[in-house]
């Protein structure tokens, strides 16, 4: 079983209803209605149906599966799919890991069930390309976290109802960097040969947009209320997410 369907399962016994995303539209409002997709999901089919539950105000959980980025990628450009969900200010939003963080997953979950709204959670799960053994997933999901490639947060809009911050980074700062992830990943990685040079020029790149990425979310979660409710309702996000052609 999926490790965060085990989750919910064991958090909520079987006070909870599992639908498929096809299912949602004529599904009726009731707590603790649960949805699972994925990247692939996500990549075959567009942001369109998200974007639409996202706006239906209907009171259900979309957990979307990630395995390697929370990024949906196009051939124009990456898209976060937290900060999206972020400029809907009545989507509970939050990025987990269970194997690196037990206790901030469960955290998100119970948050996720008691909002009265649409819940969109990311959540982070190593998919091994051969047999590992949990111990060897567990050591990778926390050092995609360590990295700062997949960050740990909650954005619960009940906390700005009542002019809190409603933003909270649960990552630390990264203490690897992204090429230490990448080379614990796959040892021999190194060994490109010719690629060797256009590896670096990536990884490099790569450290840059996540060094960029920490940096926003903690502005985000430090930043005063009004500025941060500013930033999300004139489409600064949206603008850049979806830059012009």
């Amino acid at each position: 079983m999926n490790i965060y369907k085990e989750l919910i399962h064991n958090m909520f016994d079987n006070d909870l209803t599992m639908v498929h995303f096809e299912q949602l539209k004529a599904t009726k409002d009731r707590p603790n209605i649960w949805c699972f997709i994925n990247q692939e999901w996500a990549s075959s089919h567009g942001l369109r149906p998200l974007i639409k539950a996202m706006n239906s105000g209907k009171n259900l959980n979309i957990v979307i599966m990630a395995h390697d980025s929370y990024t949906y990628t196009t051939s124009a450009s990456e898209i976060d799919l937290g900060a999206i969900a972020m400029t809907f200010p009545k989507v509970y939003v939050a990025s987990v890991a269970l194997m690196a963080n037990k206790a901030q997953t469960k955290a998100a979950f119970d948050e996720a069930v008691s909002y009265k709204g649409t819940s969109i959670i990311l959540a982070y799960e190593f998919i091994p390309e051969s047999d590992f053994d949990a111990e060897r997933q567990e050591q990778l999901t926390q050092a995609i976290v360590n990295s700062g490639q997949w960050l740990l947060y909650r954005n619960n809009p009940e906390l700005a109802q009542k002019n809190f911050n409603s933003f909270k980074l649960d990552s630390e700062p990264p203490s690897i960097s992204i090429k230490a992830y990448i080379n614990l990943k796959d040892p021999f990685v190194e060994l490109l040969g010719n690629d060797f040079l256009d590896y670096e020029h990536k990884i490099k790149t790569q450290q840059k947009k996540v060094d960029r990425r920490f940096d926003k979310h903690l502005a985000l979660s430090s930043i005063a209320y009004i500025n941060r409710s500013k930033l999300l309702q004139n489409g600064r996000i949206r603008r850049t997410m979806f830059p012009k052609k």
